[in-house]
């Protein structure tokens, strides 16, 4: 004796098709928020990077023409403490400072995702 009984499929883990278009637009509006702030982070992270590069490297200009007496930026031509000032003090302090700015805008951006989603 053969029982025909239909397989009944497992029900959806999200609930109705309506449920899922719900957690879809949810999903969409969520990643372009992050996208957005992701963005405005990367462009935060560039602009404080160069920004910070050209005034670090003035400093150490100016700190290496005092230092070895230089009256004009041409003395400085054959100077490899220049370069080592600026491998180890100009790179370094430019990255961290285009990370801070970055990670400043992260969390700004972040707080006023937050606030939209609350309100509405």
């Amino acid at each position: 004796m053969q029982h025909n009984k239909t397989q009944q499929s497992l029900p959806l883990v999200a609930g109705t098709p309506k449920t899922l278009r719900l957690f879809g637009r949810l999903c969409a509006a969520l990643c372009v928020l992050q996208m957005k702030s992701i963005a405005c982070s990367v462009i935060a992270f560039v602009l404080g990077t160069v920004i910070a590069e050209q005034l670090l490297g003035e400093v150490a200009v100016y700190y290496e023409m005092w230092s070895i007496g230089a009256s004009g930026r041409a003395e400085l031509a054959d100077d490899f403490g220049l370069g080592l000032l600026w491998l180890l003090f100009v790179l370094p302090g430019s990255v961290i400072v285009g990370a801070i700015g970055s990670w400043v805008t992260w969390i700004v951006l972040s707080k006023e995702s937050g606030s939209d989603n609350e309100n509405t």
